[in-house]
């Protein structure tokens, strides 16, 4: 794989957002404002909304921030009045909160805040995921991110389009502060798609990007894997690919998989886990868990040789992104060999 890509002089498009006054036309609550969300906690969103229901939720956003600071465990920053703030406006944006402060009931089963997500917690949250305006308009770059209209295209999206529409998405930042330009080409680059950073809009939307990722991933919905170890051009930008996973399951011969893909040679193994899990629309871990187990099961067809994690600069990716060498009896593999 050989990305071609020029940062000097790039062809550009920018990224049309919608903006809040818009947001109406695309179902959002009418004269809300601030439709972004600044919420990476799926945990946490699902227990502010059992506090509320416990505590009789009023609208006293002191007296509940108290509540929280008291009562309900945090998974990175202890609660504080701005931080509950920041829930509650999704919940007002996700319409499970009304302006004058009723709270649909039933959103999440009554349950013990210390319990992991469930099956039923996941599914309320993908539902949002797939129907929030903000997320369903990050969820179109993935299948027409060049469109002019992006109000219509937010209007006509649909999980089934997703599924049968959506193409990985490359990502980097240009500003070396938020990811900030896109493009779909994988081999022959001819546009990158940008959030112009001189935009209030748009640097939210930079930010907003990382929710985005954070949701679709915690859902097992998405996957965003660095592409450093695959050859980008010698580029000093780390570049991740984005893609809306659709399996949990596979099958296929890898053998045959690997002369068909690679021919009858020695392959570098993020190469062959990176086009699996591509074509297939499963996760990384899935693709590597699946090589080591026909390794395992043929090991008369294959050799595979280990390398060192100081090879595999570490450093440059993200501690969020998913290594593409698997690691088999404690050392990264680099390389498979077929044998017949």
């Amino acid at each position: 794989m050989n990305l071609k890509i020029d940062l000097l002089n790039p062809i550009t498009q920018s990224i049309t957002v919608i903006e809040d006054r818009e947001t109406a036309e695309v179902g959002a609550v009418e004269g809300k404002g601030w439709s972004f969300i600044n919420v990476y906690s799926l945990i946490e969103l699902r227990n502010i909304y059992l506090a509320m229901v416990k505590s009789g939720f009023d609208g006293d956003l002191s007296k509940f921030s108290d509540y929280c600071d008291t009562n309900l465990p945090y998974e990175r920053k202890p609660w504080s009045y701005r931080k509950v703030e920041e829930y509650i406006n999704a919940l007002r944006n996700f319409k499970i909160l009304s302006k004058d402060n009723h709270l649909i009931q039933g959103i999440f089963k009554d349950q013990d805040i210390q319990n992991e997500l469930s099956t039923e917690d996941k599914a309320v949250l993908k539902k949002i995921y797939y129907s929030y305006f903000r997320f369903k308009e990050i969820h179109t770059w993935f299948t027409n991110i060049s469109a002019s209209d992006r109000k219509q295209e937010v209007i006509n999206f649909s999980e089934v389009r997703l599924r049968e529409k959506s193409e990985e998405l490359y990502s980097f930042s240009r500003s070396k502060r938020f990811t900030d330009s896109f493009f779909v080409d994988k081999e022959d680059l001819f546009k990158i798609y940008i959030l112009d950073d001189s935009s209030t809009l748009n640097r939210r939307m930079m930010r907003f990007w990382h929710v985005y990722v954070t949701w679709g991933r915690l859902l097992g919905v998405l996957e965003k894997v660095n592409i450093d170890p695959l050859n980008t051009g010698g580029i000093q930008t780390a570049i991740s690919c984005s893609y809306h996973i659709e399996k949990d399951v596979v099958k296929c011969d890898l053998v045959k998989y690997v002369k068909s893909k690679f021919g009858n040679r020695k392959t570098f193994i993020p190469e062959i886990v990176f086009k699996f899990a591509m074509e297939n629309r499963i996760s990384i871990r899935l693709a590597k868990e699946f090589i080591l187990e026909q390794y395992q099961k043929n090991r008369d067809k294959f050799s595979i040789d280990n390398t060192s994690e100081i090879f595999i600069e570490v450093a440059r990716i993200d501690k969020e992104d998913n290594l593409l060498y698997p690691l088999y009896r404690g050392s990264y593999i680099s390389h498979l060999t077929l044998l017949q």
